[in-house]
């Protein structure tokens, strides 16, 4: 099982909705709380990049995939948090590195697998045709690392019905704020977006 590492491009994070529209939402006029709704914002677009059945990541972003080995022969290779959008290939062939039996560090030319970016399924990367995935150092949890991007695009493209779900988080949090930042979700809430956001169920993902 891998894990996956959020790359930084030194640009700002876009979240899907923004205080304007959330104030929108919520019918707060001044500003004195924006603080407070961007956080509460930033934990509901988590909440519901979570509740979303397989996992998703809404407006893109790059990750490293990290994980201890490549999959047995020419077997797919499943990246989480879809929408996949892209490898991230910057420097030239370097998208995806691992660490060989001796420890080296040694890079696998994109040219050699092919990307799946099925809109409705999780996307992933499978070797050319009678070549299989190579060997990766055993004895490291973190062998190999696959750079790329996922997502739906900017904040505009993510669907109305996800926007929708963390409007709703929102507002529960904030009419139901206490001390802190960290929110508490009404049950009839949670079922407002469960619903919500089955129009958007892909299946479970590793």
């Amino acid at each position: 099982m891998g894990y996956t590492v959020s790359v930084s491009t030194g640009l700002p994070v876009e979240l899907p909705v923004s205080v304007d529209d959330v104030k929108e939402h919520t019918y707060v006029d001044d500003a004195a709380d924006d603080e407070l709704l961007d956080a509460y914002i930033e934990s509901a677009t988590d909440e519901v990049s979570r509740m979303v059945p397989g996992g998703r990541q809404l407006v893109t972003r790059t990750w490293d995939y990290v994980l201890p080995a490549f999959p047995s022969g020419s077997d797919p290779l499943y990246l989480p948090r879809p929408p996949l959008v892209a490898l991230v290939d910057t420097t030239g062939n370097r998208a995806i590195q691992y660490y060989d039996g001796a420890n080296a560090l040694t890079f696998l030319a994109t040219t050699s697998v092919i990307v799946h970016t099925p809109w409705a399924q999780q996307g992933y990367l499978r070797t050319k045709p009678s070549t299989t995935w190579p060997s990766a150092n055993s004895e490291r949890d973190d062998a190999v690392t696959i750079r790329y991007t996922a997502g739906y695009g900017l904040a505009s493209a993510v669907p109305q019905s996800l926007r929708q779900a963390i409007r709703l988080l929102v507002a529960d949090a904030y009419e139901n704020r206490g001390e802190g930042q960290t929110p508490k979700y009404a049950d009839a809430t949670l079922a407002r977006v469960r619903s919500l956001l089955c129009t958007n169920a892909w299946g479970f993902y590793a």
